[in-house]
């Protein structure tokens, strides 16, 4: 007997579909054995193609879906469970629908299949199949469908592909054929031997022809005789080689008998075996490239190594020869009136003519002037009747353009005459007359700029010559190094030596070592700022003091390089005497009155130091200035120079000096007098005149100062590049100075010691806050704590007392559910009131249910009773002393009671929470307190792991989980670690600093004290001996170690960290 649901694979054809298939083998259900029907079934199951059979309903007016075979419950993106037993316009869109049963029922009405193609997705992108619609028929009738799906998808691709293949070639033809037709370019196609079989239209814009003119002849003719022999061998030579040539430039017959130069590419055509059977090409006009490329080289080498004259001469003789026309001038505007005129030269065709000038005014120059060109390409005569000197020449035409100068200024013109108009090639004519322009105008700006220089120097000669005052000149070299080329005799009375003497010199050569040095630093600065500078020096002339004051000013070359520098030297002693009365007063006033608004704004020490001695060297103008203190040290007295201000070129004073070196000043010291060095070469006193000949000093001047703190320092000015006097104004200068430097100081030291006292007292107040927020934090947490085990305790009594009847509740249900199951199956014929009732309430139902009902209210209960012990951990209101606890516990409970914020939200994932537990001996400790700590530290991890997520989405969290990890461990056998390590975002290095100060937070208002990390420090630190630290590196997350003894008597923090 067959079972009435035969299954095929994973899906089952329900028993309708035996007539179907019944009919369509024409056999029966009972006649099909067993290896035909395995044999029906390995087909159903086996085949790499999809079939399905549709039950056709209201005569093939819509059709429900019978059976699948396994291939489509693979590749159907909608579960086939879901798609049996519902009918097409059910399943899928009205438009697709109907586009599937208009298929379904042309099967129906013709009994016929009906094969179509769809398109489908699978596998995440859309592919083609083609669809077999085979009708199954009972008593004639068409009761159900068929369908087979086969993968066309490379097919149909193939046949896309084809398609779009052909329509490209077909559009690549037409535009060839465009292309070819309307090319500016010749393409042509010859034979082996020569003979032209194509040419382009386009031969006749080009060369004059027809392409009839020249099909069926060989090209031979038309090639000029010298060029013939290189385009023969460039035809055999692709014959032979197979390979394209280009490039090749030859010229080609025109129709009016000119000879035009083309480029010609050539490429080989070859058959199906590879061989070269004709070849084709393509040439190009290049004849006005020709043409330029012999203007250009007449400019290169036809003018190469000529200047002045004999340049223009021969740019006009070889313009004239280019263009082919008899006349070629230059001329130069003798003003900016552009009046009158020059002519340079003038080539007739056999000569020159000899220069002249000629007035502009009804000539074509004179438009030229005006309009930058003047083109009169016939009738030249006609049109300027009044110029005498064309009816002389016979000129029928004339072109012409302006000549200009580097700035745009019109300084001449270049043009050709010819006594025949100028009608071919008009535009090629004018390229190559604006290319001769464009070089003639460099040249001729050349000429007017040496003309100009030469003028100049016979000026600046006769100036250098006849000048009272010092001019010398020092020459840049490329390599930036300086030489002196000479000076004027008046430097040379005042020198005492001749030009010839430092000619070719360097600064130190002229100067000497120490001067030179510093006159090149001047040099090397102006150079590089690329201006002038002056400096003022004090000079000692045959045993007499002057002041001087020397300019460098830069001269540029062409490129705008500096490559000299003129220096001039005027004497101002008499000047500066009579401003020194002037300028003292103002000098020291302002100096004053820098120096008190420096101690009004600053009270920093070093920097008010640092102020007064650079404005005393910019006042000054002196080489060094420096300030020392003087100091003892186990009775051995000396000297540290603590600021200076400085050329750059002298060399750094700071650090410590013994008194002994430096010489017997102490008397200067104990006195507060000044010590004024004009020259140190004559100073009697030996060990300081050395200290100074050791540092090379020329002048010195030291002024003394004491604090009210009774310290001594000194303020020391130096002069290295030459003597120096000191006048009487500046030792008054120096002493206001002094004494305003000397309240500044005495300002600092107040300063400090204000702000040691500020220090003081603002660590006194932090610390009472502290200790009364402390103070405020234990007793809420005291309160909060008490609070906690009453609530705890009140809880415990009736969840104990529930969860001890639960238990007997429990045995007394399974009881009673036995006892039911025992009537059940003693009587399992009830009488009619029972069955009633055990279907009213489902009894089996309530027998399955109930015991899960029961062991729900016992985890309740369970999970109640570890609340409330977790509570009564975390309070521990019953340990104020210290007490050895398990450490574990106190983790424990403390997570217990964050667990609502570790598990999952809506827009999170679960917090997870890693135990790396040590084994820890128990440690004496106050458990209350430490449990806050635990608290503070999980908490604010918490909210740096729920900061992270904020920004993620859930796939994002899936595949890198928010975690905690705690880690315990035992350090020593005083010590134990507890971390906390989360990968949250991380803190960053200037919050670290911070994290454990009163008050601070980076949480919003509302949202955090800033205690609770203060407070956790302070408990570990101080309460127990130990130590909380902090690693956090940004987007990788943070980590607090808590460290602290295992017992608490006579202990102090490890420095494992």
């Amino acid at each position: 007997m067959v079972d009435p649901d035969i299954k095929f694979g994973s899906q089952v054809i329900p028993t309708s579909l035996e007539a179907s298939l019944q009919k369509s083998l024409e056999t029966s259900w009972q006649e099909i054995s067993s290896h035909q029907l395995q044999f029906l079934q390995s087909l159903w199951e086996g085949v790499s193609y999809g079939i399905y059979v549709l039950d056709v309903l209201e005569e093939g007016q819509d059709f429900r879906f019978k059976a699948f075979n396994p291939f489509i419950a693979r590749t159907s993106s909608v579960p086939v469970e879901q798609l049996l037993g519902k009918t097409v316009t059910e399943t899928f869109p009205a438009e697709t629908a109907d586009r599937y049963c208009q298929h379904y029922q042309r099967c129906v009405q013709s009994r016929q299949p009906q094969v179509f193609e769809e398109c489908l997705p699978y596998d995440d992108q859309e592919t083609w199949w083609m669809m077999t619609v085979s009708p199954l028929l009972n008593d004639d009738r068409v009761e159900q469908l068929l369908v087979t799906l086969v993968d066309i998808t490379e097919r149909a691709q193939l046949e896309a592909e084809r398609k779009a293949a052909e329509v490209a070639l077909a559009e690549s033809e037409a535009k060839f054929r465009r292309l070819v037709e309307n090319a500016h370019d010749i393409i042509g196609i010859w034979s082996l031997d020569g003979t032209l079989t194509y040419l382009a239209p386009g031969v006749q814009a080009v060369l004059g022809y027809r392409p009839e003119d020249w099909v069926g002849k060989s090209f031979a003719p038309m090639v000029h005789p010298e060029d013939l022999p290189r385009c023969l061998e460039a035809n055999q030579k692709v014959i032979q080689t197979g390979e394209s040539i280009s490039g090749l430039e030859f010229r080609n017959t025109h129709q009016d008998g000119r000879w035009i130069w083309l480029s010609l590419n050539i490429a080989p055509v070859k058959d199906s075996q590879g061989q070269v059977i004709a070849l084709q090409g393509v040439l190009r006009d290049i004849n006005d490239r020709k043409q330029q490329e012999t203007a250009l080289r007449f400019i290169v080498e036809g003018t190469l190594a000529k200047t002045g004259d004999e340049f223009l001469r021969a740019c006009v003789q070889h313009l004239a020869e280019i263009v082919q026309v008899k006349y070629a001038f230059i001329t130069e505007a003798v003003d900016d009136s552009y009046q009158t005129t020059k002519m340079l030269t003038l080539w007739n065709g056999e000569n020159f003519i000899e220069p002249y000038e000629f007035d502009l005014a009804g000539t074509p120059c004179n438009c030229v002037f005006q309009d930058n060109w003047g083109i009169f390409p016939d009738s030249l005569q006609s049109r300027f009747p009044d110029a005498s000197t064309l009816a002389i020449l016979n000129a029928e035409s004339y072109l012409g353009t302006v000549i200009v100068d580097s700035q745009g200024k019109k300084i001449g013109n270049i043009g050709i005459l010819d006594i025949k108009p100028l009608t071919d090639n008009l535009e090629t004519a004018k390229f190559i007359l604006q290319i001769f322009a464009t070089r003639v105008g460099a040249e001729l700006e050349r000429k007017i700029a040496e003309r100009k220089l030469q003028e100049q120097e016979n000026f600046l000669r006769t100036v250098y010559e006849g000048a009272v005052q010092p001019i010398f000149v020092v020459d840049v070299l490329p390599d930036g190094d300086f030489r002196y080329s000479g000076w004027n005799t008046a430097a040379e009375i005042i020198a005492g030596r001749s030009s010839q003497e430092i000619a070719g010199k360097t600064p130190e050569e002229v100067y000497g070592e120490e001067i030179g040095t510093i006159e090149r630093q001047r040099l090397q600065e102006y150079l590089k700022l690329g201006t002038s500078g002056s400096y003022e020096e004090c000079v000692n002339l045959d045993g007499e003091y002057s002041w001087w004051v020397t300019t460098h000013n830069p001269v540029r070359d062409s490129d705008g390089n500096i490559h000299r520098f003129i220096g001039t030297t005027f004497d101002i002693t008499e000047i500066k005497l009579a401003e020194a009365a002037l300028q003292d007063y103002a000098d020291r006033q302002t100096l004053c009155n820098q120096l008190t608004n420096q101690v009004r704004n600053s009270l920093d020490l070093d920097t008010v130091i640092a102020t007064t001695i650079q404005s005393i060297r910019e006042v000054l103008g002196i080489d060094h200035c420096a300030f020392a203190w003087y100091e003892v040290h186990q009775g051995i007295p000396y000297w540290i120079m603590v600021q200076e201000a400085k050329l750059d070129v002298v060399p750094s004073g700071l650090g410590m000096y013994a008194a002994s070196l430096v010489g017997p000043v102490e008397s200067i010291l104990d006195q507060q007098t000044i010590l004024c060095v004009d020259d140190a070469s004559q100073y009697e006193e030996p060990i300081h005149r050395a200290f100074l000949q050791s540092i090379r000093a020329q002048s010195e001047i030291l002024l003394p100062l004491r604090t009210n703190s009774q310290r001594t320092g000194v303020i020391i000015c130096v002069n290295h590049a030459s003597v120096r006097p000191w006048m009487e104004s500046e030792v008054e200068l120096l002493l206001a100075v002094r004494d305003q430097l000397a309240i500044a100081i005495d300002q600092a030291d107040l300063y400090s010691e204000s702000r040691a006292k500020s220090k003081e007292l603002q660590q006194t107040l932090r610390e009472l806050q502290r200790t009364q927020t402390q103070m405020l934090q234990s007793e809420k947490m005291s309160s909060l704590g008490q609070l906690v085990a009453g609530i705890a305790h009140e809880i415990n009594n009736p969840v104990n007392f529930i969860h001890g009847n639960v238990t007997y509740a429990e045995d007394y249900i399974q009881d009673l559910l036995d006892v039911i199951q025992l009537y059940q199956d003693v009587y399992p014929q009830p009488t009619p009131v029972i069955a009633e009732k055990l279907e009213e309430v489902d009894v089996e139902f309530l027998s399955e249910d109930l015991p899960k009902v029961v062991s729900s209210m016992k985890v309740g209960t369970e999970r109640i009773r570890e609340i409330v012990k977790s509570l009564r951990l975390f309070s521990r209101l019953d340990e104020a002393e210290y007490k050895a606890v398990n450490i574990h516990d106190g983790i424990d409970s403390t997570l217990m009671i964050l667990q609502n914020r570790l598990k999952a939200k809506t827009s999170r994932n679960e917090i997870q929470v890693i135990k790396d537990y040590g084994d820890l001996p128990e440690v004496e400790c106050f458990a209350g307190q430490l449990n806050q700590v635990f608290m503070n530290i999980l908490v604010n991890a918490i909210d740096a792991l729920e900061e992270r997520d904020a920004g993620r989405s859930l796939e994002e969290q899936e595949q890198s989980p928010s975690t905690i990890r705690i880690k315990t461990e035992r350090v020593n056998s005083k010590y134990v670690n507890i971390s906390f390590l989360d990968n949250g975002l991380g803190i960053p290095e200037p919050i670290q600093k911070r994290l454990f100060d009163p008050f601070f937070t980076t949480k919003p208002i509302g949202k955090g004290t800033g205690m609770g990390m203060s407070i956790s420090y302070q408990i570990v630190t101080e309460k127990h001996s130990g130590k909380l630290l902090c690693r956090s590196t940004p987007e990788q997350g943070t980590e607090f170690i808590v460290q602290i003894p295992i017992q608490q008597r006579n202990t102090k923090p490890s420095s494992s960290y």
